[in-house]
């Protein structure tokens, strides 16, 4: 592979950040490689699957992207990273719903707390946000770890030894870090 192609590319890869969504195998396709001193723009679409025309925009906005003669996209290329997610519910659009998911849930509603078995693509998009969020963070120190965006992940460290109010004074932390983030990436 011809690694000068890639600006900033490097030859480490993105951590393992959620064992749920990438299985520890060595069957499984190798994580993405880092780049450094570039951020994320991160693309969805379809959430509601009746929004058909997202479906085109964002098809429009892949193809150019994907221009290797046109300079606009070439330097977009140089100074981001695409995470492109086409359809985040597919299920709704395979049986033909206007909002919901396969059990008639908006999942325009399950952002500030998804659920990995009955939200999924929200579960992962939030994974993925969050993760690059805090790991390509241009300032010093981030405000957020991946702990206080998701409340079923806890630092094996930090579990232990808690007294009923030092839980509540977490659980209220870890409320008001998620407002912060969600202000954030708005």
């Amino acid at each position: 592979m011809n690694w000068g192609f890639f600006l900033g590319i490097s030859k480490e890869r993105e951590h393992q950040f959620d064992k749920k969504l990438f299985p520890d195998s060595s069957t499984i396709t190798k994580r993405p490689h880092q780049f450094s001193n570039k951020r994320v723009f991160f693309l969805s679409s379809r959430v509601h699957p009746g929004e058909t025309p997202a479906a085109f925009v964002f098809l429009g906005f892949l193809d150019f992207i994907l221009k290797m003669d046109d300079p606009r996209a070439r330097l977009l290329r140089d100074l981001y990273i695409f995470k492109l997610i086409p359809i985040l519910n597919p299920d709704g659009v395979q049986r033909g719903h206007y909002r919901t998911d396969q059990f008639g849930v908006n999942l325009n509603r399950m952002y500030l707390d998804p659920d990995f078995e009955k939200h999924p693509s929200i579960y992962a998009a939030k994974s993925l946000i969050a993760y690059h969020h805090i790991n390509n963070c241009t300032s010093p120190r981030p405000l957020l770890s991946i702990y206080d965006v998701f409340k079923d992940i806890n630092p094996p460290e930090q579990t232990q030894n808690l007294n009923d109010s030092q839980i509540e004074v977490r659980i209220k932390l870890r409320e008001w870090k998620k407002k912060i983030f969600l202000m954030i990436i708005y």
